[in-house]
């Protein structure tokens, strides 16, 4: 071996032991920090408490450069609600996890949900099992916030079915917020018009979750929205595939006289994020509606007059549509659930919390129909009359 190669052989050497020597300094000084009382009650910041005292920080800072302080796990967040609850939050640069069960990685509802915060700030933890409890706590282990968006599919009819999304994984996932001490605040979204001794399945099994969710976990913020519209809804959407698939008809099976108050999607994000950042909302059950009530009926008249074309409803007996759906297969634009609903009135109740409480100003729904329904009002230019067939 040469001098130069000797030399360089013995620098490596001595850095390597000088290291060493700082790392054994630097653990010896931890450990005397850690048994000294001076420093033990700075380090130990996060704290266990009961569900009244749990308090959420949020730096409401509106910038994709800052940084919020919530951390949050949203299940259901391939639904419709879900990048719309997801962007709110990841406005203000919020961590958000989407755990979800969908076989193909590149599907659209998961593509959206990529988009909700800032790069590196979303995660989708994939192949979900809610039946098993350890991988729920496992996805709400560093969350702060948790909100539980899952619903019954369309194509469901049986009790079953309805029970187990509406009943038994918001209990599962409520018992997982209060084993874990980093969950201060804890989302629930119902529905308007719940009732034990409600006809639609969805609707009662939604109530006995509302029951097991305040049980488990007290201090749960349930929001019970009215029917939600936007982009991609299942309101004004089921009514464009209707009229189309009947051409220009839309096939009814009662009297369209139930009532109905719709509420943008966007202000139920805004509901969201102002919940938790009021601590008072905490333990409280609010029912979000739009400013007007409406029926069936005249929800109708308002999206035909918006495209220019005159109301026209097809009725077919409600028996028989019943008898169909529930020995048919169904789907989202025609199912069993469906028409039982249309006959119940789904309004904010005259004494519950209502949407004012959590700031937030809704918008109405001729507003909304209207930017929703542009690309069919375009079909139909001129006069009405001109163009009726």
């Amino acid at each position: 071996m040469c001098i130069r190669d000797r030399s360089t052989w013995g620098k490596f050497t001595y850095l390597f032991i000088k290291k060493q020597t700082q790392m054994k300094n630097l653990a010896s000084s931890i450990k005397t920090i850690n048994k000294s009382p001076k420093y033990f009650k700075s380090l130990n910041t996060q704290r266990i408490q009961p569900f009244g005292q749990r308090v959420l920080h949020i730096y409401d800072n509106p910038s994709r450069q800052s940084v919020s302080g919530i951390r949050a796990t949203i299940f259901g967040g391939t639904g419709f609600l879900g990048p719309y609850v997801g962007s709110a939050l990841g406005y203000l640069s919020s961590d958000l996890i989407f755990p979800h069960n969908h076989v193909e990685t590149h599907d659209d509802e998961l593509k959206e949900l990529r988009l909700c915060s800032n790069v590196g700030q979303t995660f989708l933890v994939r192949d979900m099992n809610f039946d098993d409890p350890k991988m729920i706590e496992r996805v709400i282990q560093n969350s702060n916030v948790v909100i539980n968006l899952l619903g019954p599919r369309k194509t469901k009819k049986y009790r079953k079915d309805f029970e187990y999304a509406n009943i038994e994984l918001p209990k599962r996932i409520a018992q997982a917020c209060a084993k874990n001490p980093n969950v201060a605040r804890f989302i629930h979204f119902s529905c308007a018009g719940v009732s034990k001794d409600s006809p639609s399945l969805d609707l009662q099994t939604k109530w006995h979750g509302e029951q097991e969710v305040r049980e488990a976990f007290p201090g749960a913020t349930i929001f019970r929205p009215s029917v939600v519209t936007g982009r991609h809804d299942y309101f004004i959407r089921h009514w464009i595939t209707n009229r189309e698939f009947f051409q220009n008809f839309t096939l009814v099976f009662d009297n369209c006289e139930a009532k109905r108050q719709p509420i943008y999607v966007g202000d139920i994000g805004l509901c969201v994020l102002n919940a938790l950042k009021l601590p008072e909302t905490a333990g409280r059950t609010y029912e979000l509606g739009g400013p007007q009530v409406y029926t069936i009926r005249e929800c109708m008249e308002i999206m035909y007059n918006i495209i220019g074309r005159e109301p026209k409803l097809a009725y077919f007996q409600h028996d028989i549509a019943r008898s169909i759906a529930k020995y048919l297969i169904n789907w989202q634009f025609f199912n069993l659930d469906n028409i039982i609903k249309n006959t119940q009135d789904m309004i904010v109740s005259p004494d519950a919390r209502k949407i004012d409480e959590l700031c937030v100003t809704p918008v109405s729904f001729p507003i909304i129909a209207q930017k929703c329904l542009w690309d069919n009002r375009a079909r139909y230019p001129g006069d009405k009359d001109e163009f009726e067939r």
